[in-house]
């Protein structure tokens, strides 16, 4: 065989293998679902390290099945999912590996019931404005009610750390956690802050005041209560849609 050709063929072989190598190596497959298909496969993703003296602040302490959908396409289905509200990341378990996507990539996510009864979605709080002008909060609002106006909450956590005081007990307490719901209506793109006092939220519902202060009176509903506010934003909602009818 001419010398030439022998090095092409050498080449050529050398460019394949690596090609496969590639392929075989290539970290792109970090998170898949089992049904295969277009965007089933998200590169952004990497394993989260394991730090035995940093604590995690979830959302919710269980895993939950979920979906996380980055501009409209879910990006993973299906998989049990930890919100972390203070790193602002969403946790990805596949299998024995945990999986990191920080917010900041996500359009939003959504956890499904247990009991098939629905499914509770999250919405990038950037999505909207504040109508005050302050700074929207950060991370993802969990959407309570949909419709003309939406019921939307936030959680935060507040860390106290302790002075080397002792406490009443007599012990030392390393640091307090609280964990912080805030719930604001959105209209027309704008975020509403819910001051949780009746008189100072009445006009939040500028279309139907009246029959919205009758209404939480009737049943004892207040504006501080997560299922008396699912209540009565419900309402409104049904009367402004029955306006239009």
């Amino acid at each position: 065989m001419p010398d030439r050709n022998r090095y092409g063929l050498i080449i050529l072989l050398l460019v394949i293998t690596s090609a496969a190598f590639a392929q075989v190596m290539s970290p792109d497959r970090n998170m898949t679902d089992d049904r295969g298909g277009a965007g089933r496969y998200y590169t952004e993703m990497k394993p989260k390290l394991s730090n035995p003296y940093s604590k995690s602040y979830y959302y919710d302490q269980d895993w939950i099945t979920g979906s996380i959908y980055v501009k409209g396409e879910a990006v993973v289905e299906d998989k049990p999912l930890k919100y972390e509200i203070v790193r602002q990341w969403v946790e990805v378990k596949d299998g024995d590996q945990v999986l990191v996507l920080t917010a900041r990539k996500i359009s939003g996510f959504e956890w499904y019931s247990s009991e098939n009864t629905g499914s509770s979605k999250f919405i990038r709080a950037t999505d909207f404005k504040m109508a005050d002008g302050d700074l929207v909060p950060l991370g993802f609002l969990e959407l309570l009610v949909d419709g003309d106006v939406k019921l939307l909450m936030h959680r935060s956590v507040q860390i106290y750390t302790a002075n080397s005081a002792v406490s009443v007990s007599g012990s030392h307490r390393a640091h307090d956690i609280f964990y912080i719901d805030n719930y604001f209506l959105a209209k027309e793109g704008k975020l509403y802050p819910i001051r949780k006092r009746k008189r100072k939220d009445i006009y939040l519902f500028d279309k139907k005041p009246n029959e919205i202060m009758s209404y939480s009176r009737k049943r004892g509903l207040i504006f501080n209560r997560k299922k008396d506010l699912i209540l009565i934003v419900s309402h409104y909602n049904e009367l402004v849609l029955a306006d239009r009818s």
